[in-house]
């Protein structure tokens, strides 16, 4: 009786399984994918970068103030140091900073978040037009990817352009069965201007070549399309009237109503170009192959941004796509070819700048493994040599090496040094900071949470009108060189550990952290 019970039991079991199976493996795949990205979360990369630092600070002042800490109400664009930081990123941090305050986490919530949707529209997309293998193929890829997990661990602004960028192509491709989802594609294409520069070229030249399709296969209705025309044209305005105002370099900005449309500082645009088709090829290698560049933020050696053992898989993924011909081949090879023209523009670009790229590669590599692997012991064999890649990066990615690397390069415990010295000073005394960071002022915002609008009344400019302007004192806050500091001064010092001897001796107080210390003489 009791074997009877057993094998009903077992029956029963398998029958779940065997029912369940697809739910069961999503969220296997998923819940890698959030393992991976949320283990030491706010902890590696350690510290926080000037870039993250500056987006939520700016973040924070909208929120409460209103206002950049420039003074630009309601920003279209981030002035930030003076040549611009890209907005939609700072909008959508607000909620998770209201909810959690300004901190590490908060600053890094988006892009983690985003990180997770790119694994289950991934999913979706594929799943959809190339079926049920091809989409879990997608999301265990896309899930285990190096550049999307890493990428998604800290909150540079521009993490997020190749995600509006699936979304994107997920609006556009399902709008070629259901013309109602250009409305949606109309919206996520002009919001994609507001979240990174390389978008200007890449979004606009995609949804001309989207809205052309469409027009000349007659996928949808002529005013459902004018309509969607519409809506992106009141939505991106804005930030087209921005890149005129900068391009061209006119003398003031532009303010309509409370929206602030700001002629930057500095203009980055000037500093970029001259590429070759030298230049041209030989970055389309090293980040189409290679898919490292020198910062190992951003990618290691060996295992790229996507994997270099994918090569073959989109090489072939490419091949298929140009033979099947449907209309959501089209529109990923569309987006796969408005992506290379950034090649054209930056003559070395880093993997922040063209990571768009990695999205259609992603497609591709999955429709090349899913037609390669005919039978499962291929499939099997590939799924081996990935999972042997993965262990490999997530063993590097939270090894020693790379924790040192990111305290060192995201300046780890600074902010932590900053925040005891001004609770310290509590205003009444000068807190003297080194500029071992490349934009020391902002750490000091960030910590204090200074209002913008005594930052831009107290702030000191050494060079005006640059395009990485820096600030000499605002407040209470004293920023010098740190071969130039002098300890004989009442007042309080941030310095790097290395520089802790030359104060010993001439101080009263002295409070160690892992890479800075806080001096205090009376």
């Amino acid at each position: 009786m009791e074997k009877l019970k057993l094998n009903i039991r077992n029956f029963q079991e398998s029958n779940f399984i065997s029912a369940n199976r697809d739910k069961i493996l999503f969220a296997i795949i998923f819940a890698v994918a959030v393992a991976a990205r949320v283990i030491l979360f706010g902890k590696l990369p350690g510290g926080i970068n000037q870039d993250e630092a500056s987006i939520g600070y700016d973040a924070w002042a909208l929120l409460k103030y209103g206002m950049d800490r420039n003074g630009f109400t309601l920003p279209v664009h981030l002035v930030a140091w003076g040549s611009g930081q890209n907005a939609l990123y700072a909008y959508l941090s607000m909620p998770f900073i209201a909810i959690f305050g300004l901190n590490i986490y908060s600053v890094r919530a988006v892009n983690l978040l985003f990180s997770l949707l790119t694994v289950v529209v991934m999913y979706f997309t594929v799943k959809h037009f190339k079926g049920k293998k091809a989409g879990f193929v997608a999301m265990a890829l896309t899930a285990a990817a190096p550049w999307s997990i890493m990428s998604g661990r800290w909150g540079l602004e521009a993490s997020i352009f190749p995600v509006m960028l699936l979304l994107l192509i997920w609006a556009v491709s399902y709008a070629t069965e259901k013309p109602r989802y250009l409305y949606a594609a109309a919206v996520i294409a002009a919001l994609s201007l507001y979240s990174y520069g390389p978008s200007y070229l890449v979004i606009t030249l995609f949804v001309l070549v989207c809205f052309i399709y469409f027009i000349i296969k007659k996928l949808a209705p002529i005013k459902t399309l004018i309509i969607a025309a519409i809506v992106f044209l009141v939505i991106s305005t804005p930030i087209y009237i921005f890149v005129i105002i900068n391009f061209f370099q006119f003398d003031s900005s532009v303010f309509i109503g409370p929206i602030s449309i700001p002629r930057l500082y500095g203009n980055r645009i000037e500093s970029q170009g001259g590429t070759t088709f030298f230049d041209f090829f030989r970055n389309i290698f090293y980040r189409f192959f290679e898919q490292t560049d020198s910062y190992e933020r951003n990618a290691f050696v060996f295992y790229g941004c996507i994997y270099v053992i994918s090569a073959p898989f989109w090489i072939y993924g490419i091949y298929r796509f140009f033979k099947s011909k449907t209309h959501f081949d089209f529109i990923v090879l569309a987006a796969l070819a408005c992506t290379i023209t950034m090649f054209f523009y930056y003559a070395d670009p880093n993997i922040n700048r063209i990571n768009s790229i990695y999205i259609p590669l992603l497609f591709f590599t999955a429709v090349g493994i899913t037609d390669l692997a005919t039978d499962k012991r291929k499939l099997a064999a590939i799924a081996v040599a990935y999972t042997l890649c993965f262990s490999g990066f997530l063993t590097k990615y939270f090894g020693e090496d790379f924790k040192n690397y990111s305290a060192s390069d995201f300046f780890d415990t600074f902010d932590e040094a900053l925040a005891k010295a001004t609770s310290l000073a509590q205003k009444s005394r000068t807190i003297n900071v080194t500029t071992q960071p490349l934009m020391p002022y902002i750490y000091a915002l960030y910590v204090s949470k200074t209002p913008p609008q005594e930052f831009t009344t107290t702030a000191s400019i050494a060079n005006p009108g640059s395009m990485f302007q820096n600030i000499n004192s605002f407040s209470n806050y004293v920023f010098d060189n740190a071969e130039g500091l002098k300890y004989g001064s009442p007042g309080i010092y941030v310095i790097e550990n290395e520089r802790l001897p030359e104060a010993q001796g001439k101080t009263t107080e002295i409070y160690n952290f892992e890479r800075y210390s806080v001096a205090v003489i009376n």
